[in-house]
This record gives structure tokens, sequence and C-alpha cells, in this order.
């Protein structure tokens, strides 16, 4: 087994920790002045995401992610590498970026913050106590799982729940026990706290009271239960967890569990009340979805997915039902975008993505203006000359490039489409089915030639069509030139190509249009 390793379980889809000696900073005065922190940018809104009204950077410096609002939705906490941390640190932010302070201690790393709703107080994820600096081989190790060559995930031993104050002043562990206890969560009234924890054996949802106390096992299936995030009113949880359910995959899970490991190349989403009862299995796609949160309305839950990449890279952000129906995709930048959660009015979406990063600033956090309403309906028949035109050249444009398959052209089209029709008021849905692009031939029998002489053709030397049969025939060969037949000319004019095989000079764009003719005019096969 092949084995990479990253610090925690949360940080499936961005960031990570690279080694370096720092110096501690303070956690007051870390401000960032940048004039256009907190401007709204058109050009960050990508084709489809009608959802936006306007987008917002908020950072500018360092690797970014997981943000959340707190009550009033005038701050943010979230995880970041910056001023000299090589490891994620917690920090808080006013809602236009400004105000930045480091909550956590600096030491080790920090991950999960969330502010209390009704004191001023707050959490985080962490394992300082007994990591002070980043641990140089496993944060190398970490770094190379970025390139998501290795599914495997390190459940870290040593990280406990810390509650502070609102500056990151006296952190406190809450219920310190040996194992790994993160990913918490605060209920709205601030009176329970869940949380991921390994305490029973095995990576389990956990409830608490705020002290620490009464803390209550709520999940007990086999596999990882994990992220969950309250409803608005406090009544229901959302999370992400896998179950393996054979006996192979069970063994499997328990091995890698006992290596500190886990797979979370696939994640289905649960809802359950607050009490752990009544748990529904709301999707399952065979994909990661992860990072669920609910929108304030509580009949709604915003995520990340891979489901629409099939390298399984790239997360988008989506939106389904509390019942598992009216599946959305909500972002359509080639990025990976993650984390969303909403304000408590539900009118913006804080989140993490990749959009515009650069080697220096891969991840940012992005504030987005939230909207319900459907685009405006325009007509087709003001001006649909220009109108389809304009579409045409759109679509057939050099950033299209030729919408071939698998490419990012087909992909940019796509959402272009998805766009235009959402402002005449059809909602687009996606249909996904397989399409051979190649066909590889393992082993042929072909002899030209009369009669018992002639010679074989070795299957190397074959380039079959993506719309080839597998077949056997047999046939005279009789050649057509470039096989067409037009008002300018037909190749078959005088030629009986009835159960024959028809050769023909064909290119890439002329190929199938050749065998469909050949096969009109009754040919067994074309080469």
């Amino acid at each position: 087994m092949n084995k990479v390793l990253i610090v925690f379980i949360s940080t499936l889809l961005f960031g990570g920790c690279a080694s370096s000696d720092r110096t501690l900073k303070s956690r007051q005065g870390v401000t960032e002045t940048k004039p256009q922190r907190g401007v709204p940018t058109p050009q960050l809104i990508a084709a489809g995401e009608y959802r936006f009204k306007a987008l917002k950077k908020l950072t500018f410096e360092g690797t970014n992610t997981q943000a959340t609002f707190n009550a009033q939705s005038t701050e943010l906490i979230f995880q970041s590498t910056r001023d000299g941390f090589q490891c994620n640190q917690t920090f808080k932010m006013d809602v236009d970026g400004r105000g930045l302070n480091l909550v956590s201690s600096g030491l080790g790393t920090s991950a999960d913050g969330r502010l209390f709703p009704h004191s001023p107080k707050l959490v985080y994820g962490s394992n300082h106590k007994t990591q002070k600096y980043c641990d140089v081989e496993e944060s190398r190790t970490g770094l190379k799982n970025l390139a998501r060559s290795n599914p495997y995930t390190l459940v870290s031993q040593a990280f406990d729940i810390y509650v502070s104050d609102h500056n990151g002043n006296h952190a406190t562990p809450l219920s310190p026990h040996h194992g790994y206890d993160s990913e918490s969560a605060i209920s709205p009234n601030g009176n329970a706290i869940v949380f991921t924890s390994m305490r029973s054996g095995d990576i389990e949802l956990w409830v608490m009271d705020p002290d620490g106390t009464n803390a209550k096992q709520l999940t007990h299936e086999i596999g990882f239960d994990g992220g969950a995030a309250f409803n608005f009113e406090g009544t229901q949880l959302v999370y992400r967890a896998n179950h393996p359910n054979e006996k192979a995959t069970v063994q499997e899970y328990k091995q890698l569990l006992s290596e500190r490991l886990v797979d979370q190349r696939v994640t289905d989403l649960f809802v359950m009340n607050a009490d752990g009862s009544n748990k529904t299995n709301i999707l399952s796609n065979g994909a990661a979805n992860v990072a669920p949160s609910f929108h304030p309305d509580g009949t709604r839950i915003v995520f990340s997915s891979n489901m629409d990449d099939p390298k399984r890279e790239n997360f988008s952000i989506y939106m389904i039902n509390t019942d598992g129906s009216g599946l959305e995709r909500i972002t359509y930048d080639l990025s990976s975008d993650g984390f969303p959660s909403f304000s408590h009015d539900g009118t913006q979406l804080v989140f993490t993505s990749t959009r515009g990063s650069t080697k220096k600033n891969p991840t940012n956090i992005f504030l987005a203006d939230w909207t319900d309403d459907k685009p405006k309906l325009s007509t087709l028949s003001k001006d649909s000359k220009t109108s389809w035109l304009e579409h045409t050249k759109k679509l057939s444009s050099a950033q299209m490039q030729g919408r071939g398959l698998g490419t990012k052209g087909i992909k940019r089209a796509e959402a272009y489409l998805v766009q235009e029709l959402n402002k005449i008021g059809y909602e687009a849905k996606r249909q996904s089915f397989l399409v051979d692009v190649a066909v590889a031939v393992k082993k042929s029998k072909i002899k030209i030639g009369k009669k018992n002489t002639g010679y074989d053709i070795n299957p190397e030397d074959i380039n079959a069509f993506s719309f080839s049969a597998d077949a056997k025939v047999q046939g005279q060969g009789v050649f057509v030139g470039y096989g067409n037949s037009t008002k300018g000319g037909d190749d078959y004019k005088g030629v009986d190509a009835k159960g024959k095989v028809v050769f023909a000079m064909t290119n890439g764009s002329g190929q199938k249009y050749a065998a469909i003719n050949a096969k009109n005019h009754g040919a067994v096969a074309l080469i």
C-alpha cells in the first residue's frame, strides 16, 4: 500500500502544511489594508453562476480556507497559512476583509474555528499541546498529497478542541481525550457543540455542552462520520460519512484506521436530528461530497463535491434539499470551490476558491451576495438574428477549444449555455452519458491479397474509428477515392460497393461521413 499522509481530516479540499521554522506573531494588529479588498469584481463570477449578484475577494496573502460567519454576520473566522506561519492557524476578520487577527495559539496546526453566537468566545481544533512546530517529514508528505495521487488521509492523534475568549486568549481544552477530537460546530443558541472524535475507537460524531461536559456519541455505524453542522434552529445536523457494508471493505477500513489512515475518495451526505435519531442518507453518488452546511431556511443544504469532474480533482459548490431532491450546481468556475457557509439572513455566502490563484496565494476566501431569484426572462424575438450570431461566435471562439470531449472548452460551453438558458426561463439540467472516443485493437486478423497469398496487418498498425463495431467480414475490395457523394461529384459513380470492403482516403473530420456513406452503398466495411 502506497501511503501519503495529511495532518487532519478537514483539509480534504484545500490547504495543508509546509515545513519551516517560524517566528510566533502577536494575535493583535495583523491587518491587511489592500485597497481592492471587499470590492465586488464582476469577472470573478463564472458563466452560469446566477446565484451570485456580486462576488468579493477577501484575502490576498497565503492559503486561506474554511470561513464561517458569526451570528451577527459581521465577522468571519477561518484558517490560514500566512505571516510566517507554515501550518494552518485560525484567524478572524471583518466581513470586508479588514481587522485580521490571529486567534489560535500560533503553535502546531489549527482548524475548524467557530465563533459562539451569544458570548465573546470561540472554539477551534489544535495539536499545539504536543506539536509546537510543523513536523518536517509529515509536512512534506502533506504537500505531496496536494497532487491527489494518493487517497489516504491521516487522522492526527494529538488534536483537541479549545475554547478561548474572542481574541484567542486563555485557550482551554474542552473534554480532552487521547485521540482525534476536532471538526467542531456550535449550535445556534450556543448550548451544544458537535464534533468528530475517535474516543470510541471509530471516527464518530459526538455532542457536548459548551464547557465540554456531558459528551454523548451520536453515530455508531462502522466507518467514519464527520464534518457536521447544525441547522439554524439547532434541531438537525448534516454531515459527511462513509460506511463500508461488505466484509472486505470493512476489513480494509479497520486496517487503515489501525494505521490512523482514512480513504475519503467517496463520502455520502447524511441528515439526522440533533439527538442522533432519524439518520437519512440524502446523497450517494460515488463522489467526495464534503463540507455541508444549512441554508437559513432549513430546507436546503450547500456543500462541495467533485461529482462533475471525471478526474475527481476539482470541486464545485452544490445545493440540495434536505430530503435529497433538487440537486443544483452553484459554481461553474474551472477552479476548485469549497467550504460554503451562509450568513444568518441568507443574503451572503462565504466560500473558499482557487479562482484567480497564484503559487504564493493558492486559495482565498470569497464573499458572494446571494439571490434566490431566477434571472429575468428575455425574449427570443427581439433582434434574434443578432442574438443568435453572438451565441454562435461565443460558442465557436478560441476559448471554447472546439468544444472537444474532455476539454476545458466544452465545460466553458456548458456553463455558458446554462447561463443563457436560465436567462430565458429554462432550467438547464445535466444528463451524463458515456461517449467512446477511442477503440483499442487487441487482436486482429486482416489478410489482403488474392487467394492464399497476401500479408497480415499487426494490431498496433491499426487505428480503428471510435464508432467501429466488433465484427468479422469478408469481401472484395474496391477503391472509392474520398468516399463522398455530393452535388459536386460522386466517388461511388460506376462502383458497385454492395457486399464489398470499401477503401477510401479520409481525414478526421470526414471519417464518420465516409463510413455512413459506405454503409448506405451496401459496403460491409470501410478501410
